[in-house]
């Protein structure tokens, strides 16, 4: 083939890049002994959702063993803590519908009254 090879390869073509993402962490952290519990949601990095729950969890009243001991972390979805009267849970899942009905089923196998106390989500955001 004539001129094959020649000045080397031809023009790059730059595939148009779809819509970038960036993460988004959310944390719970729980304290089932004593009734109180910290919520993070939005954060940038999974180490400040956990940080800012566990604080949250102290400032409220928690023991930091035990804050830790209920620490629920998530990304790119929704949490919900779910309060009965002999039992608690936290769980994650891509709605809070999703994750309230989770919780609110595990916690309705193990006692009676269960309630949402805290649902909130950390969805990721458009890189600008």
């Amino acid at each position: 083939m004539p001129g094959y090879g020649i000045g080397g390869p031809g023009p790059i073509q730059q595939r148009p890049q779809g819509p970038q993402w960036v993460d988004r962490y959310g944390a719970i952290a729980a304290d089932y002994a004593h009734g109180k519990f910290g919520a993070a949601s939005n954060m940038a990095s999974n180490g400040k959702a956990v940080k800012t729950a566990l604080a949250q969890c102290r400032a409220n009243g928690g023991i930091e063993a035990e804050c830790k001991k209920g620490l629920h972390a998530w990304a790119n979805g929704c949490g919900a803590v779910v309060w009965g009267d002999q039992y608690a849970v936290t769980r994650s899942a891509g709605s809070v519908e999703q994750a309230s009905a989770d919780a609110l089923k595990e916690c309705g196998q193990n006692t009676a009254d269960c309630r949402v106390y805290y649902s909130g989500c950390s969805l990721p955001v458009l890189k600008q």
